[in-house]
């Protein structure tokens, strides 16, 4: 490996290890390896050869608390001549960003819906008052999914979901505009 080589990888990793990683965006939600406990909840999310920007990373393994939050991470970086392989953990930046940028969220309700864990009403049903207050998914016409707290607006027919992160507030939306809105059945 000649000098400037060795010196790429070892900005890259240094990069890395101080948080200030600047990623792309992709949704490779379906690449995430999932691991629950007996009653079907979710505890440790595996991504693997994920595509980013600097391309040293081999795995990432993200702790998932009981109410669905990304908690802490490791990171597996790809095998080196010299290093063999180089594993740390993440940041709490550098875990909610892999978390948003490869759609951990949008994987967790896909598993839980795969588990039938879900109610799902389409925009010709009703969002029962019950769910306001409470996480859900809303799945807009063109296939974005929001992931946030629903809740009722002032506005008849119009309902809005708190999407923690969002840069302008709470996200509005009718039933016209969704293919279908979900929540989590009695238990997890």
């Amino acid at each position: 490996m000649t000098l400037m080589k060795r010196g790429l990888m070892v900005l890259s990793i240094g990069i890395l290890m101080s948080g200030s990683v600047s990623l792309i965006l992709a949704d490779d939600s379906q690449n995430w390896k999932i691991e629950s406990d007996s009653g079907g909840r979710i505890t440790r999310m595996t991504y693997a050869n994920p595509k980013t920007p600097l391309g040293i990373e081999k795995d990432l393994f993200i702790k998932i608390s009981p109410s669905g939050k990304a908690l802490s991470g490791k990171v597996d970086f790809l095998n080196s001549k010299y290093y063999g392989i180089v594993q740390r953990d993440m940041t709490p930046g550098e875990v909610a960003t892999y978390f948003s940028m490869f759609d951990g969220q949008k994987a967790e309700w896909d598993f839980y819906q795969a588990q039938d864990k879900l109610i799902t009403i389409t925009p010709e049903g009703k969002i029962p008052v019950e769910w306001f207050g409470k996480q859900a998914r809303v799945i807009t016409n063109a296939g974005i999914n929001l992931i946030g707290k629903l809740e009722a607006t002032g506005t008849d027919g119009e309902w809005q979901v708190e999407v923690e992160g969002a840069c302008c507030g709470a996200i509005h939306f009718t039933m016209a505009g969704v293919k279908q809105v979900q929540e989590f059945k009695a238990s997890k």
